[in-house]
């Protein structure tokens, strides 16, 4: 099973001058313990080696800055998301589901 990293977030909308809407959005938080599981990364060759390191968070870093797009930004936009992630809009909060790849 592939490292994943989960997150909720409210999606929000952002409007044009005319009242319609532009786009859809939500805040990417900043990656900690609680959004993914550690045993999982421990067993994906690439992560192994710096699961428990101090190395790690700047793994995430990457992580989230390919998401994201960039490092100025904090937010992603729903009809631009990368295929690695899955969002459940059930709920109050979407869940946001990212596949970590191993390359």
């Amino acid at each position: 099973m592939p490292a994943h990293i989960c997150f909720k977030a409210k999606i929000r909308q952002s409007y044009n001058v005319g009242g319609s809407l532009h786009r859809e959005y939500a805040q990417v938080p900043v990656f900690t313990s609680a959004h993914y599981s550690i045993a999982k990364f421990r067993t994906r060759p690439k992560y192994a080696g710096i699961a428990n390191s101090a190395l790690f968070s700047s793994a995430l870093k990457r992580i989230r800055r390919s998401i994201i797009g960039s490092d100025c930004r904090e937010h992603i936009y729903m009809d631009a998301l990368p295929e690695n992630v899955a969002v459940d809009r059930s709920g109050f909060l979407a869940v946001f589901t990212i596949v970590v790849a191993d390359r």
